[in-house]
């Protein structure tokens, strides 16, 4: 093979073709060259390699190919198969929305040994292509990863395929965008992230029975739903799931495991759980005017987990509320059907109303879910309480007997106010007066 530079009346910047030769017609002496180091291909800025039916690995020792400049492209135009060993790395170029690296061939394919690495500012398009990674044999060595550094787009065009055979690694603070089915080959087949953002352009893109979403790394990753529902097996790690238009994000494969994640719901993004399995929420507070439901699996709160958003349904399965602070004091809460509400001893919850099964139930004060059961055995479970947040007293005067719901029967010591499990949004009113118990921690209020 040989390198050959061309200029066409169409194309302003020189533009590096790499032809491809059969094996009928290659020169037996045919070579490769490039500028750069000893095995790295070089794209000089202001120009474009063009890869067409080009067979990369026939270079033993090609190890990388670099985009030098910020005009320097790639366009992939094979229309056969073929395996690249070599890293791309670069800023890339991006000028006039075009792409640094670019695979829009229908019938083409190639599959990624190496990781594919662009700068800020720059755009990966990969359109009407199959893009494939490997492992090792034990899938402890990773390879196939896509990294995008913040202001980086790859657009994942319709008809393109991330269908890596166990993994698909997608890192860096940058942006993936998806039009097409991911992933696409098997049931084990997931998608891995790491800080990114991915933006969806499709409907219900996780098409596989146990796809699901796995996070590498303590960077949170975005979900821009963008207006488009998507369902998935499960997660693991922290996602901030987000929509400006009402879109719904639901976790509902029956055959995936039981998993623990931290999610925050913003915009109008709604969070459905229809998954048989058990999904905890360690950590996240949503605010999004979108709303929860509960229809099937048991779906538990605990830790720092928190919904401030939209209206709360549970209509299958079971709502789990572990936490004081699950619930914002303005959350409306439904039960109904076959839902259940479950709330363990000694914790109250805050909420702004409930009903259950169409009756609504009185939360001027907190209420315990062990009353409700006696006139709704099959929706309600545990011996914590739900309401709105209360206000306590506490006075030199008062009485630890006493309710502590007004100045005239307020409680008298800190002790006995901290013992009490007060909900997220409580106020403790203490009257004037000197305290000598010592310094009091309590929270909640």
């Amino acid at each position: 093979m040989k390198l050959v530079k061309m200029l066409t009346s169409s194309v302003k910047a020189s533009v590096i073709a790499f032809a491809f030769f059969s094996a009928l017609s290659a020169r037996a002496n045919s070579s490769f060259d490039w500028t750069g180091e000893d095995g790295v291909v070089t794209v000089p800025d202001g120009e474009t390699a063009i890869v067409s039916n080009c067979d990369l690995t026939a270079i033993a020792n090609l190890t990388k190919i670099t985009c030098a400049g910020t005009t320097s492209r790639i366009l992939f135009r094979n229309t056969e198969p073929f395996t690249l060993n070599a890293e791309i790395d670069g800023p890339g170029g991006s000028e006039n929305g075009q792409a640094a690296i670019e695979m829009t061939a229908k019938t083409g394919k190639i599959t990624f040994a190496k990781k594919v690495y662009f700068n800020e500012g720059r755009r990966i398009i990969l359109g009407n292509a199959d893009i494939l990674g490997q492992f090792g044999a034990d899938r402890s060595s990773v390879y196939g990863s896509i990294t995008a550094l913040a202001g980086c787009t790859v657009d994942f065009q319709n008809g393109s395929k991330l269908q890596r055979e166990y993994a698909n690694r997608l890192y860096g603070s940058g942006t993936f965008k998806f039009a097409c089915k991911i992933p696409t080959t098997s049931a084990a087949h997931h998608v891995e992230v790491n800080g990114c953002t991915l933006v969806m352009c499709g409907d219900n893109l996780f098409n596989l029975t146990g796809a699901y979403v796995a996070q590498t790394g303590d960077e949170v990753c975005t979900m821009d739903l963008n207006g488009h529902s998507q369902i998935v097996g499960y997660l693991t790690g922290k996602y901030r799931m987000t929509s400006e238009t009402p879109a719904t994000f639901t976790l509902g494969d029956p055959n995936t495991a039981n998993s623990t994640c931290g999610l925050t719901f913003e915009g109008q993004a709604a969070f459905e759980h229809a998954s048989p399995k058990t999904t905890t929420l360690s950590s996240g507070v949503s605010t999004t005017a979108g709303g929860l439901s509960v229809t099937d699996g048991n779906l538990v709160f605990k830790g720092t987990a928190s919904w401030k958003g939209g209206a709360v349904s549970v209509t299958g399965g079971k709502l789990t509320l572990e936490n004081t602070i699950a619930l914002g004091s303005d959350v409306d809460v439904s039960v109904s059907g076959s839902g259940v509400l479950e709330i363990p001893a000694g914790v109250v919850c805050a909420a702004k109303s409930l009903t259950i099964n169409g009756d609504a139930i009185d939360l001027t004060e907190p209420v315990s879910l062990t009353d409700l059961a006696a006139t709704y055995p099959d929706n309600v479970s545990g011996g914590g309480a739900i309401g709105r947040p209360p206000t306590r007293y506490v006075s030199l005067a008062g009485n630890d007997g006493a309710d502590g719901k007004t100045e005239a029967t307020a409680w008298k010591t800190f002790s006995f106010a901290c013992a009490y499990s007060f909900p997220s949004g409580s106020r403790l009113i203490v009257l004037p007066g000197v305290y000598k118990e010592g310094e009091m921690t309590k929270n909640g209020i």
